[in-house]
């Protein structure tokens, strides 16, 4: 079952855009390396984010662009990342690490959502 994107959402928080990206990532799996694999569908991060905000996962909405923000500077306040200009950037950095999990993926999408709210 692949996850379906709502559409345009004009009124999602972040926090909601960033529980709903950590089902896009277990639904349709995780990626790096890219916002998304064309071939199995699979997300990064990010990519996940933008389709929970109604979009795709090359193009950047309002609400995806609040929930990459409210992630990226999550992550560098807990220490994850190093702060940047861009939170695509910051979000890539974290999600393309090496040693990276999906399970990882997903539960700190969900952890960030949590402290947002």
């Amino acid at each position: 079952m692949s996850y379906v994107s709502p559409g345009p959402t004009p009124h999602l928080r972040p926090d909601h855009v960033l529980g709903l990206a950590a089902e896009v990532i277990e639904q349709r799996g995780w990626h790096q390396g890219d916002f998304q694999d064309e071939a199995t569908g699979r997300v990064c991060a990010a990519g996940a984010i933008r389709i929970a905000a109604g979009g795709v996962p090359f193009e950047s909405r309002r609400e995806a662009s609040n929930a990459e923000q409210a992630f990226a500077d999550c992550l560098a306040a807990h220490g994850l990342v190093t702060p940047g200009d861009c939170p695509i950037e910051v979000i890539g950095t974290w999600n393309d690490a090496e040693d990276r999990t999906v399970g990882e993926v997903a539960a700190t999408l969900r952890a960030v959502a949590g402290e947002v709210a």
